[in-house]
């Protein structure tokens, strides 16, 4: 299998030249994921809009692009990408000849970047437990800041169910205790508490 891609790509790169750019835009699609269309941007590290440097953590992005949890992010909206993929540096995570990934998230890939998220944390996150790290972030880039699939609340109640919270000061959402962000108190990855408060006067 991997000799037939090998030797497919071979035969793009060969013939793709001589080809019109639309066409040489189908190949290399084929073969990568996030190749920009013809006459667009080139360069990841600018917005696919073209008006400025795509971020990969701090900032606040434009509107949410709807149905951001599956497929790809709406091109249109501003850009938070991986390192690795802003970088190029796709065989971080991907085996270049075998065209897939050198191992999957649950076998540890994220760990290689980031293995400070479970060092030294008393409790973890479920999906963080499980190295399941594709449930919350996307691979490559997002409209949303740490390249979370959808926004931050929209992401949270796809498991935690707002009736199962309670109806205390922090979760009711009334005029007098208006709901907040829940990043704003838990962390997302794990903590010293159970229920992964953070620690207070901490952002």
């Amino acid at each position: 299998m991997a000799e037939a891609m090998l030797a497919a790509f071979l035969l793009a790169v060969l013939v793709v030249p001589a080809c019109s750019s639309s066409r040489h835009h189908r190949v290399l699609s084929f073969f990568f994921d996030g190749v920009p269309p013809p006459g667009g941007q080139s360069d990841p590290d600018e917005l696919r809009d073209g008006s400025g440097p795509a971020e990969d953590g701090a900032g606040t992005p434009a509107a949410p692009a709807a149905g951001a949890f599956s497929g790809r992010p709406d091109l249109r909206q501003r850009r938070f990408v991986h390192a690795p993929y802003r970088e190029r540096r796709c065989n971080a995570c991907h085996d270049m000849l075998a065209g897939a990934l050198r191992k999957q998230p649950k076998d540890g890939l994220c760990l290689q970047c980031h293995a400070g998220i479970t060092e030294g944390v008393v409790y973890l996150h479920g999906p963080v437990a499980v190295l399941d790290c594709l449930a919350c972030h996307h691979f490559h880039e997002s409209t949303y800041p740490g390249i979370l699939r959808t926004d931050e609340q929209s992401l949270c109640d796809r498991c935690h169910a707002r009736d199962d919270l309670g109806h205390d000061e922090h979760h009711s959402g009334s005029e007098s205790a208006p709901a907040r962000g829940c990043l704003e108190c838990h962390q997302p990855h794990g903590g010293g508490d159970p229920f992964f408060l953070r620690p207070s006067g901490v952002e």
